[in-house]
């Protein structure tokens, strides 16, 4: 029998339950995680035990409500919170997402059976050990995404799940069994019902996976459902796509910036007020991203700096992660890397924050406030980087002298 390690509050949950008289078992992406190999990040238990009895057993513990409806108590021990769901049927999905009617029940099999794919319908405890109805454990070694039931109807009741199914073939490179790929192609249509965040959220995991280049090989059509952009894309386009995010460092923003690359230039060539990020509808990316990876692809094709002055004036208009960034985009750029890493190690100064006076220094030796203050630090910054000046502060106060008496 497989032993999973539990967490000491999660062992201390399930015995609690069971103690009183109720099964409980840690379910899910828990198991499945740890089958994998991979330290789970949650870990989720499902119980016979009702909302009302779980509240009462667990009185004397921070309990929140989170998803009562659907018979879900959130248990905080130790500044840490768990989620214990009672064991449930669903019976109505409206617009195709979420159950309207639920029915509580006293079957785990019955609970496993309502969920998406088997890798994600197996349960445990150190009583029964894995407890799998459905063939998970086998999937996992065949490396097999499978619906429970019927995959058509799974997707009808919930459509986000043909997203998850895109996500764990990028995550954990499962390839997805005939009949759940038919029926996601299929229904994907339905992926029209879901909100934009939730749609986003699975997405933005997609590009996050280190098998991503599967997703945009096999789900092309399912892809450019939820992003029309895309559909500008040339075959070639799309082809070299696939190519470089497979090479691509997995980092968020520049997987971003390639999947936009070739969609962003086809848009811009027909509009140049074009903006990509303001004008799409059908994804949301967070705001810390959408500057950095507009600067990615509008300078892909930059200049490369030959020397430490040319690499400061860069640094002028671009920060030095974005410019990390482009250079990881660009490929094989490894001199001018070596130069952006001399400027941060060194301190090297290429921004007004470096320098050694500010504003306030400049109204002190008799500058009035106003556009002046700012076009003397940006002269003064200009003669640091080309090095006519040393960002020593007496030296910058007499040159500073010198610009406002010519003036």
């Amino acid at each position: 029998m497989t032993f999973l390690k539990l967490p000491k509050s999660v062992l201390f949950i399930i015995e609690t339950l069971e103690k009183n008289n109720f099964e409980a078992y840690v379910v899910g992406g828990c198991v499945r995680d740890y089958l994998l190999g991979i330290k789970p990040k949650d870990w989720d238990i499902c119980t016979n035990a009702t909302p009302t009895q779980i509240k009462k057993i667990f009185a004397n513990f921070v309990i929140l409500e989170t998803g009562m409806k659907f018979g879900t108590m959130s248990i905080i021990i130790d500044k840490k919170s768990f989620e214990i769901t009672t064991y449930r049927r669903d019976l109505e999905y409206t617009n195709h997402r979420k159950p309207s009617k639920t029915l509580f029940i006293n079957n785990l099999k019955e609970d496993l059976k309502r969920r998406d794919f088997t890798i994600n319908a197996m349960a445990y405890n150190h009583k029964f050990g894995i407890v799998d109805y459905f063939n998970g454990i086998s999937h996992i070694k065949s490396k097999i995404i499978c619906c429970v039931g019927n995959p058509s109807e799974k997707f009808q009741e919930d459509a986000l799940r043909i997203m998850r199914g895109i996500r764990f073939c990028s995550i954990y490179g499962f390839d997805i069994d005939k009949k759940t790929r038919n029926a996601m192609f299929k229904n994907s249509h339905l992926l029209n019902f879901l909100s934009v965040e939730r749609i986003s959220s699975e997405f933005l995991k997609t590009l996050q996976g280190k098998y991503l280049s599967n997703a945009f090989k096999y789900f092309k059509n399912i892809l450019v459902i939820i992003m029309p952009e895309l559909k500008s894309l040339t075959h070639i386009q799309w082809k070299l796509t696939e190519k470089y995010i497979s090479q691509c460092e997995n980092l968020l923003q520049l997987r971003l910036a390639l999947l936009f690359k070739f969609s962003y230039f086809n848009n811009f060539q027909q509009n140049n007020d074009y903006n990509f990020f303001k004008s799409s509808n059908n994804l949301i990316i967070p705001k810390k991203y959408i500057d950095q990876v507009e600067k990615i692809i509008k300078n892909q094709n930059m200049p490369m700096p030959s020397n430490i002055k040319e690499t400061c004036h860069i640094l002028l208009k671009i920060d030095p992660n974005t410019y990390s960034m482009i250079l990881k985009f660009k490929k094989k750029i490894s001199k001018a890397q070596d130069l952006l890493d001399i400027v941060i190690k060194n301190n090297i100064c290429y921004s007004k924050k470096q320098m050694k006076i500010n504003g306030e220094d400049l109204i002190k030796i008799g500058y009035k406030q106003g556009p002046a203050i700012g076009q003397a630090l940006n002269k003064i910054l200009h003669e640091i980087i080309e090095k006519n000046l040393k960002n020593d502060k007496d030296a910058l106060i007499k040159f500073a002298k010198k610009i406002n008496n010519n003036d």
